[in-house]
């Protein structure tokens, strides 16, 4: 079933840009409760499995595909939150992905950005439904692990080539970048002296790692209880940050969600 109302979603500012050039057409999200999602079963199917319960459900038990449970389904409208500022005159707001300008077009909206200190870089969190530019339809939804990701699918995600002119004797080569990010190891750490990556794929674990294998924290009440990541290496284990436990939870089960630009 389809929820007609519309839902946030945040990219970053590289990610911004190529679903408006639509080089993006993909994007992977983590799926919630790794220790609920049973799979993948020999058919390459994911299930849910209620908390408490482990192994293959109990047979009078209706199995529940994973994909049932995405936040986002087939069908479903999301508008896209990005990073911006505030202009000098504070009656517009200008896109940090590519410096598009946003003028405000009611007294409600330029209140709202003479709110703002002039030139404060606003995270993509705070948008407001009105500021933003893109919409998006969901046009297909996956369950897998991240690492189950084809070459196309890569490419879908933003991944691009561009080639390295070589100097004589040595030929030129096409690599494989991750946009907006430079290399990195498998710690999501930067390394400027990491290796170009041959295929999408490898520069797309790269992006991953990027974004997911640093430790984020975990709230209870608005307290850091213990910190989480989800890596690409295939890795469960858990470690010590700050003082406290961190779960890395590599390989992770994701929702891959296919979408098509509806506006602009």
């Amino acid at each position: 079933m389809v929820n007609n109302k519309e839902k946030p979603i945040l990219f970053k500012g590289p990610m911004v840009v190529g679903v408006l050039n639509d080089t993006k057409t993909q994007t992977r999200r983590v799926a919630n409760k790794q220790e609920c999602v049973h799979g993948p079963c020999r058919d390459g199917s994911f299930y849910w499995i209620p908390e408490g319960m482990h192994g293959d459900p109990e047979p009078n038990y209706p199995r529940v595909a994973l994909v049932d449970k995405a936040p986002h389904q087939v069908g479903q409208r999301l508008w896209v939150r990005e990073t911006f500022t505030c202009s000098a005159e504070n009656e517009a707001m200008i896109y940090r992905a590519d410096g598009e300008r946003f003028y405000a077009a009611t007294a409600a909206q330029r209140k709202w950005l003479w709110g703002k200190t002039v030139g404060q870089i606003i995270p993509s969190i705070f948008m407001p439904r009105w500021a933003s530019r893109i919409d998006l339809e969901v046009t297909k939804v996956r369950a897998q692990l991240v690492q189950d990701i084809s070459e196309a699918d890569a490419r879908a995600e933003g991944i691009y080539s561009e080639v390295i002119l070589g100097v004589p004797p040595n030929p030129s080569q096409e690599r494989w970048v991750a946009p907006g990010i430079k290399m990195t190891n498998h710690a999501g750490e930067r390394d400027d002296h990491a290796p170009a990556h041959v295929n999408a794929r490898g520069a797309f674990e790269c992006l991953w790692n990027d974004i997911n294998a640093k430790p984020k924290p975990v709230l209870v009440k608005k307290e850091i209880v213990s910190y989480i990541s989800y890596p690409w290496e295939d890795v469960r284990e858990t470690r010590e940050h700050r003082g406290k436990p961190w779960l890395v939870v590599g390989n992770p089960t994701v929702f891959a969600y296919t979408f098509r630009r509806v506006r602009p």
